[in-house]
């Protein structure tokens, strides 16, 4: 993994592993995961270089998400398998929608008439 960088503080990002890193719905044959989604190896080490903690949560299996990421060599720091969600500074997720105050927003945006 790469070094922290003094020039900015530590903080958490919670990064989802289904469709965030890899690609599900595109799997390689004979395997049920697909490469990783397009710019993520070079977005995780530029956020490591940041000073970033990387935290990886998941359904999958701990392991699993382990064994992909040394595969790709993808930087991580830990891979959360605590209950609930986990305490980030950010999550990075691919079914989230963004709440700034206004829950008509979120309404429009899922489409709820």
């Amino acid at each position: 993994m790469t070094q922290k960088s003094s020039r900015w503080p530590t903080r958490t990002l919670a990064v989802d592993f289904d469709d965030v890193i890899h690609d599900r719905l595109h799997p390689k044959e004979g395997r049920r995961m697909g490469e990783p989604i397009l710019g993520t190896k070079d977005a995780l080490e530029q956020l490591k270089v940041r000073g970033w903690t990387i935290l990886i949560h998941s359904c999958n299996r701990p392991q699993v998400i382990r064994d992909y990421m040394a595969y790709y060599q993808l930087p991580y720091d830990r891979i959360w398998e605590g209950v609930g969600k986990p305490a980030a500074d950010f999550y990075c997720a691919d079914r989230g929608i963004e709440i700034r105050g206004d829950w008509s927003e979120v309404l429009r945006k899922i489409d709820v008439s």
